[in-house]
């Protein structure tokens, strides 16, 4: 179906002018990682932005799916305003979501953003979309209201709301959805892979449409703080994009390659340090610590007017990051004791470790989303598999045996690629998920007795496994399970709670309690 894009103005408003801008947050899955970046600097943001653009005004809509109404929420958000401690507190309590399919309800959110915020009637009106998926379609079972996302743009276009449609990830199946609501509304769309950079997204995006000397302000100042590692690649995507007035969709496709944007020139004004990363990709302004080790913050968002800063280079001397050989990557063999390496990656184990040389380990658990080394695989959302109450779809639910508790009948479709998977425990609705034991398979997950393959071994380490969801279920705490595809077999050390507890010694396991609830430390010997 083909839509008439509406016309409109291209002209910013005038200094002093005011201007709304509604940051739409995708928390299903992996998607909830980007607002976790957001949360320890978006106070520094707002005042910067407050100082640098009098009578901004932000709002936020964090949003799941339909089928998180339930078990999380389906959307949260906070009406226009300028208070930043309102605006702190809101994005802190928000947690991730599960998600149920492919699709996300985008559509009512665009609907949401027309209908429950108050835009001023004179102002540069814009909303910043962030997702990955797609909307559902009008017939969607659970989108009860029949909401057609192409006749919300359509309002939207019309009420002078121009939108950011920043799509995270790959998936080329949603890229014209992202298009539309860009080209629609006279907006811009971009494309971020890299969740650390989400930061200098929104702060670029803001600049651009108050000023254009903000605006190249900021994107000096932020190739001076890359350093001579040069843009990542989504900031130099982002940058060139914005730069071309006319521009209504990305600067690259999907299929280009980055050398197809010109880099941007910076004078170089010290070396940043840096860290590994599985996407090879350099930290932004916006970077987070890592789980061990000393963090130095470059080019921190301080509230600097760009009147009183002529110069976009900031002059500063930076450390080198500190990162643990714990909870860093590392592919060599080390220093000390025998040198001799497993040749299979069963030998191996998933962290490439040696059976004679103890680990140096990071509790998974403590590891907040923003800093797991592995975020950046493709990971299905997190699906509910345990819970100590009935849901709604009963059929694709079985009772547990001699427990209040029910588990699901399938959990994953069918795939003969090997697979890591996460099994995490939510304390309360709406709560955020701890994660407990991990593995990499290649068993199929679709049948009744996933269970078994998914902790796999001996009946001892089964049965152990029984009574490690029962405790937690009797604790009225939910159990949730995810899995991604990867390459290579990863090199990252993290100890999982749960694993001491189902290699079939008669030991309990870590320690560990939350809200009250032991998830973990009890003792799980068989009687």
């Amino acid at each position: 179906m083909q839509m008439d894009a509406v016309s409109i103005s291209g002209h910013r408003m005038p200094p002093g002018g005011t201007m709304d801008i509604l940051f739409s947050f995708d928390t299903t899955g992996s998607m909830s990682y980007i607002l976790d970046e957001v949360k320890g600097r978006l106070s520094d943001m707002i005042q910067r932005l407050q100082s640098d653009i009098p009578g901004i005004r932000l709002g936020v809509i964090a949003h799941g799916d339909y089928c998180d109404e339930q078990e999380f929420y389906l959307e949260k958000h906070i009406e226009f305003t300028q208070n930043v401690v309102d605006l702190c507190n809101f994005v802190g309590d928000i947690d991730g979501t599960g998600g149920g399919d492919e699709d996300e309800c985008y559509e009512l959110i665009l609907r949401k953003a027309h209908q429950e915020f108050t835009w001023a009637p004179v102002s540069n009106k814009v909303l910043v979309m962030i997702g990955d998926a797609n909307p559902h379609p009008p017939d969607y079972k659970l989108n009860v209201d029949n909401i057609d996302w192409r006749e919300e743009l359509a309002v939207i276009a019309k009420m002078g709301i121009k939108i950011y449609a920043v799509q995270a990830l790959n998936n080329d199946g949603a890229v014209e959805f992202y298009n539309s609501m860009a080209e629609v509304t006279g907006g811009h769309y971009l494309r971020l892979e890299n969740f650390s950079n989400i930061c200098d997204f929104i702060m670029a995006i803001c600049y651009r449409e108050r000023d254009d000397g903000l605006f190249l302000n900021y994107e000096a100042e932020v190739a001076a703080r890359q350093g001579t590692s040069g843009f990542h690649k989504d900031l130099n995507n982002m940058f060139a994009t914005l730069r071309r007035e006319d521009s209504k969709q990305s600067n690259i496709s999907s299929t280009s390659k980055p050398d197809q944007v010109p880099p941007v020139s910076a004078k170089p004004i010290g070396r940043r340090g840096s860290y590994s990363s599985d996407s090879g990709a350099a930290s932004s302004g916006c970077s987070s610590a890592e789980p061990s080790g000393t963090v130095h913050r470059y080019g921190s968002f301080s509230s600097i007017s760009s009147a009183s800063s002529p110069s976009p280079h900031i002059p500063a001397v930076v450390t080198p990051l500190s990162v643990t050989p714990a909870s860093s990557f590392s592919n060599t063999k080390p220093a000390t004791g025998n040198s001799h390496r497993p040749n299979s990656p069963k030998q191996r184990g998933i962290y490439g470790r040696t059976s004679n040389k103890k680990r140096n380990t990071i509790p998974r658990e403590k590891v907040p989303e923003t800093k797991f080394k592995l975020r950046n695989l493709k990971w299905s959302s997190w699906k509910l598999a345990y819970s100590p109450e009935k849901p709604d779809d009963s059929r694709n639910w079985r009772k547990m045996r001699l427990l209040n508790g029910y588990k699901r009948k399938s959990l994953f479709s069918s795939s003969k690629r090997q697979k890591m998977y996460e099994v995490s425990v939510q304390t309360h609705p709406r709560g955020k998920l701890h994660v407990m034991y991990q593995t990499v398979m290649s068993s199929n997950l679709d049948s009744l007795n996933w269970c078994r393959r998914l902790f796999g071994g001996s009946y001892m380490r089964y049965r152990i496994h029984q009574r490690q969801i029962k405790r937690v279920i009797q604790q009225s705490c939910r159990v949730f399970v995810r899995r991604a595809d990867f390459k290579k077999i990863p090199t990252i050390t993290y100890s999982y709670a749960w694993s001491r507890s189902i290699t079939g010694k008669q030991t309990p396991e870590r320690t560990v309690v939350k809200n009250n609830k032991t998830l973990s430390g009890m003792d799980y010997t068989l009687y």
